[in-house]
């Protein structure tokens, strides 16, 4: 069995991105690997800041032998007079063959010439040697560079390329830039070069270099290192999942130490320590185990433990002047109530098209007031509304929230509550910027739901209104990510009846002058974003294809129906639906010639299965109506398969299109008052069989 190693060494990567990006990376990989059919046992891609490995281990020696078909022209261009011609001369010498080796088969069209030929495998080792220099590119971040004179183009400059089959070395040859046998160490632990002598040995030589190659054993470091010191302290830490990912692809030799902050910097609001410590410094909080924040940090070093105790220093004097800064916005913010924000939000642009903050808030509060309407909420319900709206963007003009954007919303919900504001509305001003991003928490209290959907909406239909909108893969205003939380927040809430196109509709009117786009094209395109969202999202729950886009027409203006009708179609035996959905189609057809506002006239009744008919669905008919208008969409499928019975006993002694005009357009209207019914259940033309 052979073993492939293969490191691309870089300069210190995005550390944000490389996870992410290492996930791609091994895909494509493993695509690649398994379009040549190397066989081999497993693939491990590992990343640190500096470098980006792949090792393949157990491959076999070569791909097996193949027995292959060679077409090649009919026999009637093979052969004149039995004798070979030109083209069968030509074909066989081009495949190295002769006469005996000729087969005939017939194509389905006309007997043709076969050559039946064993194909020696390819080597393992000349595969990889045509497919690695393609993968040294293969990692894409968002942003690339190009350095020196060269055409390549990569996140950081490629320092050193290690390419080792077995023991030996795979050339690699990059716009200049050969590859050898050598890795390099940390920085500064082991700064020096290392020679690989044999691919399975690397992470053995990568021990002596000072280098945690494996992701996952970095993480286990670390947290194993922060519980042994809290555990010590009898203290606890947050370990935020976010941040660890980043700190591990930032450091490859990983130490923890301890630092601490002044008791003074615990009088502010825990959060204001809390995300300069996480988001600006990259440390873990320490809480004791009633959850008090304590006066500590544990932050992690990319190195060992030599003279730890200056480096804790040097991080706390760093600490320390960021907290200061906090004292000092939380105070001159304090100097003033939350409200009286509110006015110069009027000299903050929002967008140059689409006006200031002040103006956003205010389509917002109009906005939110026609959901609370159609929701039926009371005067005090709405009075306690529009002072959450008018309040939701009145941090961003602080002090502290101009330092710290992180914290938006968060200082909003803070000062309110110092300012002696209720806790719903203060819960609002937080709780309305979620969900930032597809997976984040939802907002718990319903003014706050409110206020999420018709901010979003706003930002939303005002892009859209202006000209921009997701293209292909960019999104670059998260718009996508805008109508998922939207429909995440409607999903999850089955008290907030809101009518998704309705609301588009308003947000337009209230946008008025502003936009640029045409009404209905605004409406349109927001409505198929909206539509396409909900396809992957109900794809994502494992629901078919046709079944959602059965239901998709009922989606925008009842959200909990559209659910319910997925999954009860979904569900649904599909022998007897697809017999059901046979003998509705034939109304929905038929229905498609009726005239609008014609009532039924059983005095052209001509037949008693005409009258017999009229009577069964005069009765079938309100109860499947009932059950819809009640939700119960599987009771409404029941019902629909005996109104399927119905209709196809009707239609096999019935000729609909009679010569009669008043009676064929009476039988119409038959078929059309069917038709109505179904299709309020769901668009059974979309199911598939």
């Amino acid at each position: 069995m052979n073993n492939y190693l293969l490191e691309i060494g870089v300069e210190e990567l995005p550390a944000k991105q490389i996870t992410q990006v290492v996930g791609v990376f091994k895909e494509s990989i493993l695509q690649e690997l398994e379009k040549n059919k190397l066989p081999y046992e497993k693939l491990n891609v590992w990343s640190t800041p500096r470098r980006i490995v792949v090792l393949i281990e157990n491959i076999e020696d070569k791909l097996e032998d193949e027995l292959v078909d060679i077409y090649g022209p009919s026999v009637a261009v093979a052969y004149r007079d039995n004798e070979p011609t030109p083209a069968l001369i030509g074909f066989l010498k081009k495949n190295l063959s002769d006469l005996k080796d000729v087969k005939v088969e017939n194509n389905g069209k006309n007997d043709v010439v076969v050559l039946r030929k064993t194909v020696e495998g390819a080597y393992s080792k000349d595969i990889l040697a045509k497919l690695t220099a393609g993968w040294v590119t293969k990692a894409a971040f968002d942003k690339s560079m190009r350095w020196r004179d060269y055409d390549i183009m990569f996140s950081r400059p490629i320092r050193w390329i290690a390419s080792v089959y077995n023991h030996e070395h795979l050339p690699i040859s990059i716009e200049g830039l050969d590859s050898d046998k050598k890795t390099y160490g940390h920085r500064t632990l082991a700064n020096h070069s290392f020679e690989i002598p044999c691919a399975l040995d690397y992470l053995k030589i990568m021990d002596e270099a000072k280098v945690i190659v494996e992701p996952e054993k970095r993480r286990e470091s670390i947290c194993s290192q922060i519980n042994a010191v809290v555990e010590s302290l009898n203290f606890t830490a947050a370990i935020d999942a976010g941040l660890l990912d980043e700190i591990i692809n930032i450091v490859e030799y990983p130490t923890v130490f301890m630092g601490k902050f002044d008791d003074e910097f615990l009088s502010l609001p825990v959060p204001t320590i809390v995300v300069p410590m996480k988001d600006h410094q990259r440390y873990f909080p320490v809480y004791d185990r009633d959850g008090k924040l304590m006066p500590l940090f544990l932050a992690v070093r990319n190195g060992n433990d030599y003279c730890l105790d200056i480096v804790a220093k040097g991080n706390e004097k760093v600490l320390r002047a960021r907290l200061r800064d906090v004292q000092f916005f939380y105070n001159d913010d304090r100097k003033k109530p939350l409200a009286d924000y509110v006015e110069s939000l009027k000299t903050v642009v929002y967008h140059a098209k689409l006006g200031t903050i002040y103006e956003k808030v205010l389509r917002i509060d109009a906005l939110s007031r026609f959901i609370a309407a159609v929701n039926g909420r009371d005067e005090a319900f709405l009075a306690n509304l529009n002072k959450a709206v008018m309040l939701s963007k009145a941090d961003l003009n602080t002090s502290m929230v101009n330092e710290f954007d992180e914290l938006q919303g968060t200082m909003g919900a803070i000062y309110a509550r110092l300012d002696g504001e209720e806790e719903k509305i203060c819960t609002a001003i937080e709780s309305h910027y979620l969900p930032r991003y597809f997976g984040d928490s939802l907002p718990a209290d319903t003014i706050g739901r409110i206020i999420s959907i018709a901010d979003k909406m706003d930002s939303l239909v005002g892009s859209f209104g202006i000209g921009i909108s997701p293209k292909g893969g960019r999104d670059p205003f998260g718009l996508r990510r805008m109508m998922i939380s939207i429909l995440s927040i409607l999903m999850s809430d089955r008290t907030l009846n809101v009518n998704i196109a309705d609301l588009i509709a308003e947000s337009v009117k209230i946008l008025g002058n502003v936009i640029s786009e045409k009404p209905e094209d605004i409406i349109s395109n927001v409505i198929d974003g909206f539509n396409q969202r909900l396809r992957v999202i109900m794809g994502e729950r494992g629901l078919r294809h046709d079944s959602v886009e059965a239901s998709l027409p009922y989606a925008l203006s009842d959200i909990q129906g559209f659910i319910k009708r997925c999954e009860v179609l979904d569900s649904y035996d599909r022998v007897k639906l697809s017999a059901t959905v046979t003998n509705l189609l034939r109304p929905l057809k038929l229905s498609a010639q009726a005239k609008e506002n014609t009532a039924i006239d059983p005095k052209l009744f001509g037949t008693e299965a005409e009258r017999s008919f009229f009577g069964n669905i005069s009765k079938i008919l309100p109860e499947i109506n009932e059950k819809t208008d009640n939700g119960d969409f599987g009771g409404a499928l029941d019902k629909l398969a005996c109104l399927g019975g119905y209709i196809a006993e009707f239609l096999d002694q019935t000729m609909v299109m009679d010569e009669n005009l008043p009676v064929r357009e009476n039988r119409i209207q038959l078929m059309k008052i069917c038709a109505d019914t179904i299709r309020r259940i769901a668009d059974f033309e979309k199911l598939q069989f």
